[in-house]
């Protein structure tokens, strides 16, 4: 489900259920913060569960919440191909190269944190994943 403008979507998957903010066809159109994101979330998850009680549908007990945000880093003079990754993360392009003996061609690096309190009790995870792609028109990214 796609609100007017096309920047926000509603996904339904069997375990999922998922908010996405895009920035469609207009560059111009400013990310909203977190701020924004969260109560209209949660105004959407209250109708969805509204709905799926009206349906008698089994009741759904969240596991995981998850926030994703994405960042896109344009090619600029610091950098022009994913054989350039030593030059926007602190990963070793040289070393990487000599044991490959050839050109970084894509880039996917993942990091996992325990997140916890302030009294050291676990709350959950911060998922990184720093990835290569290619755009709509086949420009590597």
């Amino acid at each position: 489900m796609l609100n007017d403008a096309e920047t926000e979507l509603i996904q339904l998957q069997n375990d999922r259920f998922i908010r996405n903010w895009r920035r469609h066809h207009a560059p111009d159109v400013p990310y909203p913060s977190f701020e924004y994101l969260r109560p209209e979330f949660v105004s959407d998850y209250r109708l969805f569960l509204g709905f799926a009680r009206e349906q008698n549908f089994p009741l759904i007990v969240p596991d995981q919440c998850e926030v994703s945000y994405f960042n896109r880093i344009d090619k600029c003079g610091v950098w022009s191909s994913a054989n350039d990754i030593h030059k926007v993360f602190r990963v070793g392009r040289p070393t990487i190269q000599k044991l490959a003996g050839s050109p970084i061609e894509s880039v996917r690096i993942a990091t996992i944190h325990e997140l916890t309190d302030k009294s050291g009790e676990f709350v959950g995870r911060l998922f990184v994943d720093i990835g290569s792609g290619i755009d709509a028109k086949g420009e590597h990214l």
